[in-house]
């Protein structure tokens, strides 16, 4: 493992190769694993050299091959201290450019304080970081703070970039979205709404550098991991999501108290790695009386990706019960939506976040409207009650996924898109 703090061999291999630096401020981490597995292939094809650029490292584990291409440093005190010097030194070589930036650089959600906040660092902390790793291009992940770091050092240091754009980092996040569009070689978003809120925010007609790419996954992978087979008594049904509000966990629970009440047996795991809910999920567990058919698996901390595919390989249901929250938060086509079409298992849905471009209601999976608890546990007993149903919602399912998901053409677009 390459020693982290300490700037690693750079681009030693293949010198005709483009040398691309990403940029993701913390990486990897368990509950994104569409990035994890993007970055991983990308490392794997070998047709660019790459370092990956994070301020603090996860303790998911990786393929030695991105292990040994990541390049982390921490930003504090002494990082703080030693970018004052390099921002001084910018700002008094380059100070036509900054000025152009600093006037370029327009939101209104976006305060001076925190513009002049957020500039300072890009200059002082990122460009610094950036030059020393020289690559001929930047890429970075999220249409919030992380891209605008990585314009603004582009800017300054001459260097083309792209961003790799989700949910939240546009729906909530999102900041100087139409300087984005115009300065950034190429903008990737995974999900038709997002895409049509960047082009919306962005104020631009038609522009040629967004493209909708979906996260794609390797299939072959995942079904070759080993599984445990599970004693089951009743359906069991599956969530995997972290415990905050726009997952909508209130309304799978108070589904499974109204088919506790009816007398319909079932078991509900959710898997998931923390949030801001946790505790309240715990607590409505209880105030429900679900605490023999609820389980939260590990507590709320997580589990590896072994131990999900456990659960995915023995569910009979899967059930998302997201929402569009109030301060417009929500899901784009959800990870593990794909990951349960991939394993068979028939999909119950709420239509929040851009669900739809995935699921095809009553084709590809069952759909019911958000914080419809009724919904939901009716569409449960349907398809434990209905064998062609789940039949059908499977087959199609995995057809779609198959279509629509499949890392190898998601990352050949993705590297077209770097090497143009």
């Amino acid at each position: 493992m390459i020693e982290l703090y300490k700037l690693p061999p750079y681009f030693q291999m293949g010198k005709d190769k483009k040398k691309l630096l990403i940029f993701i401020p913390e990486f990897p981490v368990l509950t994104e694993t569409f990035i994890q597995q993007e970055i991983t292939q990308l490392v794997k094809c070998g047709h660019f050299d790459i370092r990956i650029f994070v301020l603090r490292k996860g303790d998911v584990s990786l393929d030695p091959e991105v292990e040994k291409a990541i390049y982390c440093k921490k930003l504090n005190v002494l990082t703080s201290f030693i970018g004052f010097f390099y921002f001084l030194k910018i700002v008094f070589t380059k100070f036509p450019r900054v000025l152009s930036l600093y006037r370029d650089l327009k939101d209104k959600k976006v305060s001076i304080v925190r513009k002049l906040y957020v500039m300072s660092k890009a200059i002082g902390f990122y460009t610094e970081e950036f030059s020393k790793l020289d690559p001929d291009i930047i890429y970075a992940h999220f249409m919030s703070e992380p891209s605008t770091n990585v314009l603004i050092a582009s800017e300054l240091l001459n260097k083309p970039f792209g961003i790799s754009a989700h949910a939240k980092d546009i729906f909530v996040g999102g900041e100087y979205i139409s300087q984005k569009v115009s300065r950034a070689k190429f903008i990737t978003v995974c999900n038709k709404k997002a895409y049509k809120s960047v082009l919306t925010k962005s104020g631009k007609k038609e522009p040629k550098n967004i493209h909708l790419i979906y996260h794609g996954k390797d299939f072959n992978k995942l079904m070759s991991i080993k599984y445990k087979k599970m004693k089951k008594e009743v359906p069991l049904i599956l969530s995997n999501s972290r415990f905050t509000e726009k997952k909508g966990h209130t309304y799978l629970l108070q589904a499974s108290s109204l088919l506790k009440k009816s007398g319909f047996k079932h078991k509900i795991c959710l898997i998931g790695s923390g949030g801001e809910l946790l505790t309240n999920v715990f607590s409505q567990i209880r105030t429900l009386g679900l605490e023999d058919t609820v389980e939260i698996v590990n507590k709320g901390k997580g589990i590896p990706l072994d131990e999900v595919v456990t659960y995915y390989r023995n569910a009979d249901l899967f059930v998302f019960s997201g929402i569009n929250t109030p301060s417009g938060d929500m899901d784009g086509v959800p990870n593990v939506l794909v990951e349960a079409a991939i394993f068979k298992i028939p999909i119950i849905t709420t239509d929040s976040g851009s669900v739809l471009d995935f699921i095809e209601p009553g084709k590809t999976g069952l759909v019911v409207k958000q914080k419809d608890p009724k919904g939901i546990a009716d569409s449960i007993e349907k398809i434990v009650n209905d064998n062609e149903l789940k039949k059908r919602l499977v087959n199609n399912g995995l057809s779609r996924a198959k279509q629509m998901f499949d890392i190898k053409k998601s990352i050949s677009l993705i590297e077209k898109l770097i090497s143009s």
